[in-house]
């Protein structure tokens, strides 16, 4: 299976990628945490990451981007290149929230089926955007050709198609389905 890498910012949304990684880890699938530099973040719960290396994909494992309110300033991290580059080496790139607008904003959306916190959101934010016509009004992730988008408010459907990403097989994913959707049945 393929490791996962998050990529965490300042004032990221920590629970965005926490189902992911605990499932990741209950499961043994390697899972690393990056900063775009390297060093330390705080979430926007308050909570703190020390030591973080520099966010550097190497093409092998499935790279996400975690949400936050970094992502619609100004000094959001230009990410374009590296995730281009991740994808092209045949990465799965996926991005939760706020986090979809840098897809957005390097065109790794204008081919692809998405979602994101909303197809307006979207076109505010990210200039040059144009894959609306592709934006999927849906209460769940999506995952079209190694892109996995979601909305801050899917974790959970976000969290199983990272996964499979991984290579987790059916099985086990519709068991993870089953635990994470027992809330809401």
């Amino acid at each position: 299976m393929r490791p996962v890498l998050i990529l965490l910012t300042e004032g990221f949304a920590d629970w965005e990628t926490g189902l992911l990684a605990a499932a990741a880890m209950d499961d043994g699938l390697e899972i690393r945490h990056a900063s775009p530099d390297g060093g330390d973040m705080t979430s926007l719960g308050g909570m703190r990451v020390t030591g973080l290396q520099p966010f550097a994909p190497s093409g092998e494992e499935v790279v996400v981007l975690c949400g936050g309110m970094i992502w619609d300033r100004p000094e959001a991290p230009d990410l374009g290149p590296v995730l281009k580059a991740a994808r092209a080496a045949g990465a799965p790139v996926a991005a939760i929230c706020g986090a979809v607008r840098a897809l957005a904003i390097a065109g790794m959306l204008d081919g692809v089926r998405h979602n994101s916190n909303g197809r307006d959101w979207l076109a505010a934010v990210a200039p040059g955007y144009a894959g609306a016509a592709l934006h999927q009004d849906s209460p769940r992730a999506v995952a079209d050709q190694g892109i996995i988008t979601a909305a801050g408010t899917m974790p959970a459907s976000f969290a199983i198609e990272v996964l499979r990403a991984a290579g987790m097989e059916d099985g086990r994913l519709a068991g993870y389905r089953a635990m994470l959707a027992a809330e809401h049945g």
